[in-house]
């Protein structure tokens, strides 16, 4: 799992126009890290909440945000990816406990070369993170965006 410039670029282009015919909805953003990058990042659970977004996406292989629809969709001729989850990490009725997703990502258009996981993400300070993060190969962490900014 390798982080690609040139798709760094075309996931903030589409994040960043994208936003601007949503502004005003709720939206979640998401971040798929291999877990032993984000514990040199975040050695304990209040550091991890202190990161940026920044930070997180530096080390994300899979990184993107979704509204309304609860998925995000995306395919080009070099990176392709798939984002399902179960719930927005900010809704008007209040923040559910916890957010189930399932990511997948390649650099081909015949498997998932990247990345391919599903599990559930807990409430932990101001995100949702992988339940039992620090065990598993990759961590999924997901906030709440506000697209306002």
């Amino acid at each position: 799992m390798h982080s690609h410039p040139l798709l760094a670029l075309i996931l903030w282009m589409a994040l960043g126009f994208s936003g601007l015919s949503h502004a005003d909805a709720p939206s979640t953003e998401f971040f798929a890290i291999e877990t032993s990058k984000l514990t040199k990042l975040a050695p304990t659970d209040a550091a991890l909440d202190s990161l940026s977004r920044t930070q997180l996406a530096e080390v994300s292989v899979a990184h993107g945000w979704y509204s309304g629809g609860l998925a995000m969709n995306f395919d080009t001729a070099t990176f392709r990816m798939d984002a399902r989850f179960s719930a927005s990490a900010h809704v008007p009725t209040g923040d559910p406990t916890s957010i189930g997703y399932h990511i997948s990502a390649s650099n081909d258009q015949k498997t998932w070369s990247l990345l391919s996981v599903q599990g559930s993400a807990k409430k932990l300070g101001k995100q949702f993170i992988t339940e039992n993060w620090r065990t598993q190969p990759v961590t999924v962490v997901l906030r709440f965006l506000d697209l306002k900014k």
